[in-house]
Protein backbone atom coordinates (compact mmCIF):
# COMPACT_ATOMS: atom_id res chain seq x y z
CA UNK A 1 0.00 0.00 0.00
CA UNK A 2 1.44 3.38 -0.99
CA UNK A 3 0.75 6.75 0.59
CA UNK A 4 1.66 9.96 -1.23
CA UNK A 5 4.59 11.71 0.40
CA UNK A 6 5.68 8.66 2.42
CA UNK A 7 8.55 6.23 1.99
CA UNK A 8 8.08 2.59 2.98
CA UNK A 9 10.59 0.22 4.54
CA UNK A 10 9.32 -3.33 4.75
CA UNK A 11 10.31 -6.89 5.37
CA UNK A 12 7.91 -9.51 4.00
CA UNK A 13 8.47 -13.14 4.82
CA UNK A 14 8.64 -15.54 1.90
CA UNK A 15 5.41 -17.42 1.26
CA UNK A 16 5.56 -21.04 2.35
CA UNK A 17 4.90 -23.38 -0.58
CA UNK A 18 1.82 -24.87 1.18
CA UNK A 19 0.37 -21.50 2.23
CA UNK A 20 -2.43 -19.76 0.34
CA UNK A 21 -1.02 -16.28 1.07
CA UNK A 22 1.91 -14.42 2.57
CA UNK A 23 1.74 -13.87 6.31
CA UNK A 24 3.78 -11.82 8.71
CA UNK A 25 5.62 -8.71 7.72
CA UNK A 26 6.96 -5.48 9.13
CA UNK A 27 6.04 -2.25 7.40
CA UNK A 28 7.19 1.23 8.40
CA UNK A 29 6.12 4.47 6.71
CA UNK A 30 7.88 7.80 7.19
CA UNK A 31 7.58 11.15 5.43
CA UNK A 32 9.77 11.64 2.37
CA UNK A 33 11.78 14.57 3.81
CA UNK A 34 12.95 12.26 6.62
CA UNK A 35 14.25 9.63 4.19
CA UNK A 36 17.52 11.48 3.60
CA UNK A 37 18.41 11.04 7.27
CA UNK A 38 17.36 7.40 7.72
CA UNK A 39 19.40 4.42 6.58
CA UNK A 40 18.35 0.77 6.68
CA UNK A 41 20.89 -1.63 8.12
CA UNK A 42 21.01 -5.20 6.80
CA UNK A 43 19.29 -7.65 9.17
CA UNK A 44 20.01 -11.34 9.72
CA UNK A 45 16.32 -12.23 9.65
CA UNK A 46 13.07 -11.06 8.06
CA UNK A 47 11.38 -10.72 11.44
CA UNK A 48 13.15 -7.47 12.28
CA UNK A 49 14.38 -4.30 10.57
CA UNK A 50 17.23 -2.12 11.84
CA UNK A 51 17.10 1.58 10.95
CA UNK A 52 19.69 4.23 11.67
CA UNK A 53 18.40 7.82 11.84
CA UNK A 54 21.46 10.03 11.40
CA UNK A 55 21.84 12.07 14.60
CA UNK A 56 22.96 15.20 12.73
CA UNK A 57 19.90 15.11 10.46
CA UNK A 58 17.59 15.00 13.47
CA UNK A 59 19.58 17.16 15.89
CA UNK A 60 20.16 14.32 18.35
CA UNK A 61 23.06 14.38 20.84
CA UNK A 62 24.01 10.78 19.95
CA UNK A 63 23.03 8.06 17.52
CA UNK A 64 19.84 6.03 17.99
CA UNK A 65 19.38 2.63 16.38
CA UNK A 66 15.79 1.51 15.85
CA UNK A 67 14.86 -2.14 15.59
CA UNK A 68 11.32 -3.00 14.51
CA UNK A 69 10.57 -6.57 15.58
CA UNK A 70 7.74 -9.01 14.96
CA UNK A 71 7.61 -12.24 16.94
CA UNK A 72 4.98 -14.68 15.73
CA UNK A 73 2.66 -16.30 18.26
CA UNK A 74 4.32 -19.34 19.76
CA UNK A 75 1.65 -21.74 18.48
CA UNK A 76 1.45 -20.37 14.93
CA UNK A 77 2.34 -22.60 12.00
CA UNK A 78 5.20 -20.23 11.17
CA UNK A 79 6.74 -20.43 14.66
CA UNK A 80 6.45 -24.20 14.68
CA UNK A 81 8.20 -24.35 11.29
CA UNK A 82 11.16 -22.03 11.95
CA UNK A 83 14.00 -22.67 14.33
CA UNK A 84 15.03 -19.04 14.97
CA UNK A 85 15.18 -17.30 18.32
CA UNK A 86 14.19 -13.85 17.04
CA UNK A 87 15.12 -11.94 20.21
CA UNK A 88 18.37 -13.92 20.35
CA UNK A 89 19.24 -12.73 16.84
CA UNK A 90 18.40 -9.13 17.78
CA UNK A 91 20.55 -9.50 20.92
CA UNK A 92 23.50 -10.56 18.74
CA UNK A 93 23.25 -7.26 16.87
CA UNK A 94 23.00 -5.02 19.95
CA UNK A 95 26.77 -5.07 20.77
CA UNK A 96 27.48 -3.86 17.22
CA UNK A 97 25.46 -0.67 17.72
CA UNK A 98 25.42 -0.04 21.47
CA UNK A 99 28.91 1.50 21.77
CA UNK A 100 27.94 4.12 19.20
CA UNK A 101 24.45 5.05 20.46
CA UNK A 102 21.18 4.09 22.06
CA UNK A 103 19.02 1.15 21.02
CA UNK A 104 15.23 1.26 20.71
CA UNK A 105 13.21 -1.92 20.18
CA UNK A 106 9.71 -1.47 18.77
CA UNK A 107 7.04 -3.83 17.57
CA UNK A 108 5.17 -6.92 18.62
CA UNK A 109 7.60 -8.44 21.10
CA UNK A 110 5.29 -10.58 23.22
CA UNK A 111 3.37 -12.48 20.57
CA UNK A 112 5.68 -15.43 21.07
CA UNK A 113 4.81 -15.59 24.76
CA UNK A 114 1.07 -15.04 24.89
CA UNK A 115 -1.85 -16.71 23.14
CA UNK A 116 -3.05 -14.84 20.08
CA UNK A 117 -6.61 -14.64 21.36
CA UNK A 118 -8.59 -13.67 24.45
CA UNK A 119 -10.18 -16.59 26.22
CA UNK A 120 -12.82 -16.36 28.90
CA UNK A 121 -12.23 -12.82 30.09
CA UNK A 122 -15.81 -12.45 31.36
CA UNK A 123 -15.95 -10.44 34.55
CA UNK A 124 -12.34 -9.27 34.43
CA UNK A 125 -12.95 -5.98 32.62
CA UNK A 126 -15.58 -3.27 32.66
CA UNK A 127 -17.73 -3.38 29.53
CA UNK A 128 -17.30 -0.29 27.35
CA UNK A 129 -20.47 -0.87 25.34
CA UNK A 130 -23.05 -3.58 24.99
Amino acid sequence: MDFNGYIVEKSVRPKHNKARKHSGSIVLYFKEPLSKGIQRIKSKNGNFIWLWPNRKSFGLPKHVYLCMVYISPENSTYSRRINDDILGLVAQDVPLFEPDGDIMLLGDLIAGVLDDFISNDAGQYLPVAK
